[in-house]
């Protein structure tokens, strides 16, 4: 009987563990740091219609009013058909002594379409599949990501989306002492249809020493 209590406990542990699926541990996000981050992100964007042409391009007055492609895909000929004077209209437009707007520019028979929201983004995208899609709508929400630290910069994939953590310093826009320096964690999820929820982990860092010198 005591052998039978046994290999029944024995039997129950191997179906427990075939029956859990681990969930996948966070990953860091690695990007180039060196460029802007916004030029990493477009370079995995997987707009679900397969438009002839489509460009990421960030219009600045930093020194002098300009436009810069950072991300181009499709039929490169279809440029010229792409208004590229300085405009302050996009899905993300931020700065301090300059003004960035983010905005994509897309073609398609001909016609010439600009993504300047939210929810032209989410159209142009369709379903969120890949996590720089998904990191893209939680940066328009103003969530920074922790090049240095993963407890502000990691992610990772869920069976209907993305997880991240991400992080708010409050020096952002701002001018702080370094040693008032902090950042707080977020939970950030972005469902397959872009809908963002997020909360506060609290803080994770303070001050120069852990926020900063992270080399």
């Amino acid at each position: 009987m005591r052998k039978f209590s046994i290999l029944i406990g024995i039997i129950t542990i191997i179906f427990a563990v075939i029956g859990c699926k681990k969930e996948p541990e966070f990953e860091k996000i690695d990007f180039d740091w060196k460029i802007d981050v916004i030029e990493s992100i477009g370079r995995n964007l997987n707009p679900n219609e397969k438009y002839e042409y489509w460009t990421l391009l960030r219009s600045t007055n930093g020194g002098h009013e300009h436009v810069d492609i950072l991300h181009e895909e499709g039929k490169t000929e279809n440029r010229s058909l792409i208004d590229l004077s300085y405009s302050q209209e996009g899905f993300i437009v931020r700065g301090h002594h300059a003004t960035d707007a983010y905005y994509i520019m897309a073609v398609e028979n001909g016609e010439v379409s600009k993504i300047k929201n939210t929810e032209d983004l989410k159209i142009f995208l369709s379903e969120i599949d890949t996590m720089e899609e998904a990191l893209l709508l939680t940066t328009i929400r103003k969530f920074g990501i922790d090049y240095c630290d993963e407890r502000g910069g990691s992610y990772r994939k869920t069976k209907d989306g993305f997880e991240f953590y991400l992080m708010k310093s409050n020096s952002t826009g701002s001018l702080v002492i370094l040693e008032s320096l902090k950042n707080t964690q977020y939970l950030v999820t972005v469902n397959n249809s872009g809908v963002v929820n997020s909360k506060s982990c609290g803080v994770y860092c303070q001050g120069k020493k852990e926020c900063i010198d992270c080399g």
